[in-house]
């Protein structure tokens, strides 16, 4: 047996945990379904799911209250709810994410998904009043477009958000980002030609 202080003893054992719920191909995204979307319609869920990614995660509620600024009401529900729709697992009083890299149906109208895409919209601009330049990076440009290049363009998008992902994800993960990219439009589109 290892003689370890209490601290590292814990947290040796989280890792081991942890490695034990690793899934063989962890980057293989895992669509969500919009019944269960829908019973998750909060940003804050799917940021305890990414900060159980973190090194020094902790399951405890008020822990994971105090990292991401919520009640922790609100992170005893979230968790609850995690655990009803088979996205979190707890095994020794520990908590884990069964799944890795979840995706949503994007080009599925859901009042869920714009919902979730507003709260992210909205923790940007709280981030952009409140996080110093070098925690933060919202940026834009605004361009003559030719609508048909969209597809194109949304192509795009999706591969930075993985390229981005990754590289984010390498090394010690200590923090949760939101990474939002949006293409709309400025100008009133009367229509696009269906098909194109």
């Amino acid at each position: 047996a290892l003689d370890l202080p209490p601290d590292k003893a814990e947290r040796l054992e989280f890792l081991i945990g942890k490695s034990l719920h690793e899934r063989k191909d962890d980057r293989a995204p895992h669509q969500i379904s919009e019944e269960k979307y829908s019973f998750l319609p909060e940003w804050h869920h799917f940021a305890i799911l990414n900060l159980m990614e973190t090194s020094s995660f902790n399951s405890s509620p008020g822990w994971i209250a105090e990292r991401l600024g919520l009640s922790e009401n609100t992170v005893s529900d979230s968790l609850t709810r995690l655990i009803t729709v088979g996205l979190v697992e707890e095994t020794n009083g520990k908590l884990f994410p069964t799944h890795k890299h979840l995706t949503s149906t994007h080009d599925i109208p859901s009042s869920a998904l714009r919902n979730y895409q507003r709260q992210l919209l909205h923790k940007s601009i709280q981030s952009l009043e409140t996080d110093a330049l070098e925690l933060r990076d919202i940026t834009s440009i605004i361009v003559p477009t030719n609508p048909r290049q969209l597809y194109k363009a949304k192509l795009l998008a999706k591969k930075f958000r993985a390229d981005v992902s990754a590289l984010l994800e390498e090394g010690e993960r200590t923090e949760v980002y939101n990474v939002c990219v949006q293409i709309v439009p400025a100008t009133r589109i009367a229509s696009i030609e269906q098909g194109s």
